[in-house]
């Protein structure tokens, strides 16, 4: 009988690369979703900086391997982009949704969007939301919208203050689910500032939960050409967002009918914001 020999070592091998292939490509909040992005444009960076030492040192015993590593970058960012791109489309959606939804409460606003959010705790059941006040945009679509002065969201207005803490104050309430939602933001001091002045309580966080926004989309919600360059913050800094005060008599009122059995939690969160 033929001796068979034990490949599992080769499989191993393989999986890493797919595992490697699947944390690019698949997340679960807005925050991974960036550092995906982040990755991918680097393929792009590397590429274009392969090209302008080509053409500045040219070397003709390198630049066939040269050529190939660029093919090969470019080829990997058109794949990965793609990835990426795809499965944010369905994270938008689902944040317009809730968006949507939570409208029935009165709660509206086109200054913030919400996103799953990676502040988590599971032994406290806590599970968090990311808001932020910035909407990505292609490059030319924020060129144009600077130009037709569209897009301009900040700073916020005294309605969108109060929406947000009342969405906020929600959240704070949320004990009585069986999940404790809270929420985070990535600010300037400016924002800072103004929030702090509405009233709305800013514990500050690790830099590790903090997302800027790009230059541009920043630009554009500002509605100033200046500041993707010279006008962006220099500081940017993740908070938790917290209402200073709580009418909890109101919270108990509104979650008076919110321990059906019978909800999904994404029915629970909903119904929470009516």
């Amino acid at each position: 009988m033929a001796k068979t020999t034990n490949n599992g070592d080769e499989p191993k091998k393989s999986r890493k690369g797919l595992d490697l292939l699947y944390r690019l490509t698949h997340y679960d909040s807005y925050h991974s979703y960036r550092v995906r992005m982040a990755i991918v444009r680097s393929l792009l960076w590397l590429a274009v900086v392969l090209y302008i030492y080509k053409l500045f040192i040219p070397n003709y015993q390198t630049d066939i391997l040269v050529n190939d590593i660029i093919i090969f970058l470019l080829g990997s960012y058109l794949i990965a982009y793609y990835s990426v791109t795809a499965k944010a489309s369905i994270m938008f959606k689902d944040s317009a949704y809730v968006m949507r939804k939570i409208a029935f409460s009165g709660v509206i606003s086109n200054s913030w969007n919400i996103y799953d959010g990676i502040l988590k705790d599971p032994e406290e059941g806590e599970v968090s939301v990311e808001i932020t006040f910035f909407k990505e945009k292609a490059f030319l679509v924020n060129v144009f919208d600077l130009m037709r002065k569209n897009g301009k969201t900040l700073p916020l207005t005294k309605d969108d203050i109060e929406n947000l803490k009342r969405y906020i104050e929600v959240l704070d309430g949320s004990q009585a689910l069986r999940k404790k939602f809270e929420a985070y933001a990535t600010l300037s001091d400016e924002m800072v500032k103004t929030l702090s002045d509405a009233g709305i309580l800013l514990t500050r966080l690790d830099n590790h939960y903090r997302t800027k926004p790009y230059r541009w989309d920043y630009a554009r919600t500002t509605g100033k050409w200046s500041n993707a360059l010279f006008g962006y913050p220099s500081s940017w800094k993740a908070y938790r967002l917290n209402t200073v005060k709580i009418d909890h008599d109101k919270m108990d009122q509104q979650q008076a009918g919110l321990k059906n059995p019978n909800l999904s939690e994404e029915e629970s969160y909903i119904n929470l914001n009516r």
